[in-house]
């Protein structure tokens, strides 16, 4: 397996490769619309260096998708085989002194 460096330059190859848009936009006749992550779908990954004390995310990489309303994408599993945390949409909870 390659180093982090590596790993994270291969990544965003396939990204960019993927044909994604900033924004998570496709624009198509003036107009544009999102496209949402289906469930269990990656949103991103964190890609990081090891250490023998600690795990610095060095780049994290978006999905082409956003996740829909009610959610947010955060850090759901760590795949130690790609040195880069898995993040997935899961439902956003309000927190205190949020209004409803």
């Amino acid at each position: 397996m390659g180093t982090p460096t590596t790993i994270t330059i291969m990544l965003l190859s396939v990204y960019v490769a993927s044909g994604a848009s900033l924004g998570n936009i496709a624009w198509a006749d003036d107009s544009f619309a999102i496209q949402y992550c289906p469930s269990e779908m990656e949103c991103g990954w964190g890609i990081y260096e090891e250490s023998f004390t600690e795990r610095k995310i060095i780049a994290f990489i978006p999905n082409t998708c956003s996740c829909g309303n009610q959610q947010t994408c955060v850090m759901d599993e760590d795949d130690p085989s790609k040195h880069a945390y898995v993040y997935r949409c899961k439902k956003r909870f309000p927190r205190r002194g949020d209004r409803r």
